[in-house]
């Protein structure tokens, strides 16, 4: 596991200080960037907030892979216990019914056990069924899903009005389509 080094936990000292001497606002007005330097100063603070972060999630997840496989350690001894219960009920609920056809279940203080009758499973082939259906003329049976095929290719073939409306080319007006414009996004990249 990668630790943050000495420099950026001097930094993430300094961060402790600073938030701890005074409040976030007036963190604030102390504190402006003026300058390369200011910057400088601001995205280093960054660099090392992001590398404690690295290393508190990683630390994390090297726990949560541990506990996983602790669980499933554990459940997968539970589970082989329950099947072997399992399997000792289901062969006396069979011999009860091979001496009686009409047995369906019995109760003990801790639970019941039962014959239950079940629905059939269906086992769909859509695309064999769709062609069975259609050549017997079953439409009524058959859904036809409609979306729209390329929504890149619309962006070319309409007409963007500033009020992010689209027109076609007679000057008619797009209904279900819209562009929003929204604000530069900012982003901070720190190197590593």
């Amino acid at each position: 596991m990668n630790m943050v080094n000495p420099i950026m936990v001097h930094e993430l000292e300094e961060i402790e200080d600073l938030l701890f001497e005074q409040s976030e606002e007036q963190a604030k007005q102390r504190f402006e960037i003026k300058d390369l330097p200011s910057l400088n100063w601001t995205v280093r603070k960054l660099a090392a907030l992001e590398a404690k972060r690295d290393e508190v999630k990683q630390l994390a997840d090297l726990e949560r892979e541990r506990i996983a496989r602790y669980e499933q350690n554990q459940l997968a001894g539970i589970e082989q216990s329950e099947n072997f219960f399992k399997g000792l009920i289901e062969a006396y609920l069979h011999k009860r019914r091979e001496e009686d056809p009409k047995f369906k279940k019995e109760i003990t203080p801790y639970g019941e056990v039962a014959f239950v009758k079940q629905q059939p499973e269906f086992i769909y082939n859509d695309e064999e069924l769709i062609k069975w259906l259609e050549g017997h003329e079953h439409y009524d049976q058959v859904k036809v899903e409609k979306k729209v095929a390329n929504k890149s290719e619309l962006k070319k073939l309409f007409t963007r009005n500033n009020d992010g409306r689209f027109y076609d080319e007679n000057g008619e007006q797009v209904t279900g389509m819209i562009a929003l414009d929204r604000p530069d996004k900012i982003t901070i990249k720190l190197n590593k």
